[in-house]
């Protein structure tokens, strides 16, 4: 799944025609983890991504303008940070949508009497540039992406570099979702065939078992969900019809007070760029 992604330096006098900002879907961490995850996110990868964030950390993708570019649609978005701790370094971290790869793609930052994220090489009060690095201001970083498809997340990380304090942001610049009463249902991209997907369900009873069901062209299949105490629930599945390569599917959730059924492409019909 090709995905662009990369970062400019928004000028001080801030983007031009840009719309109003338009805050974007920003992920809900589980708070569950291991006590290796928690200290140790070197190296990290789709396994501890979204692990063990900390509760007065705040990251969020932020939507700021779209406009036509060659692959279709290019989207920006600005960091929304804040609620850090002084006192330790950090880096930006992305994962990549279908095949998870992670990487750092800013800093060394540190953070600043204000609570504002400094690169670690700038002067400090009293003494000089503390090393060298290719580090923009956190605040002034533009993340620009385009050749995305429907249902396809983008992740993004502020974590410090002994583990110990994490914030995760996603947006879905194509989200493929439906609703019903306070229940939604999200449907994301999980791998680069198009033929895996998570779907996420929101705002359903705490801890209510939920009726679903799976259907890919005439093959449906019945299955049991029970709600987190947050009224949430994650699923996976698969598109597995031998002899074929796309088609339509949809996935449906009925719980005690709302019915909610999503429809979406796999396959060579999910490939189209937007």
């Amino acid at each position: 799944m090709p995905v662009v992604a990369f970062l400019s330096l928004i000028s001080s006098t801030g983007q031009a025609a840009q719309p109003e900002p338009k805050e974007i879907t920003s992920q809900a961490a589980s708070s569950e983890t291991t006590p290796q995850t928690a200290r140790d996110n070197t190296p990290i990868n789709f396994a501890n991504w979204g692990y063990n964030p900390a509760p007065s950390a705040h990251l969020a993708l932020v939507e700021t303008g779209r406009k036509n570019v060659k692959r279709g649609t290019g989207v920006t978005y600005r960091l929304e940070i804040s609620g850090f701790p002084a006192g330790k370094t950090y880096m930006l971290w992305t994962m990549q949508s279908g095949d998870h790869k992670t990487f750092p793609i800013q800093g060394p930052y540190l953070v600043d009497e204000t609570g504002k994220f400094v690169c670690q090489d700038q002067p400090q009060p009293g003494g000089h540039a503390r090393g060298r690095s290719n580090c923009f201001p956190l605040e002034r970083v533009s993340i620009d992406i385009d050749n995305y498809h429907k249902g396809e997340p983008t992740d993004y990380m502020v974590t410090s570099t002994d583990g110990m304090v994490r914030a995760y942001a996603r947006a879905y610049p194509f989200p493929i979702q439906a609703q019903d009463g306070k229940c939604t249902l999200n449907v994301e991209i999980a791998n680069t065939k198009f033929t895996s997907f998570v779907v996420r369900g929101a705002g359903f009873e705490p801890g209510e078992n939920i009726k679903t069901s799976s259907s890919f062209g005439n093959d449906a299949t019945a299955g049991m969900q029970q709600a987190s105490s947050q009224g949430d629930f994650t699923v996976a599945i698969h598109a597995d019809m031998p002899g074929k390569n796309s088609g339509s599917a949809t996935f449906a959730a009925t719980g005690s007070s709302c019915h909610t059924t999503v429809s979406y492409e796999w396959g060579k019909a999910a490939m189209k760029v937007q």
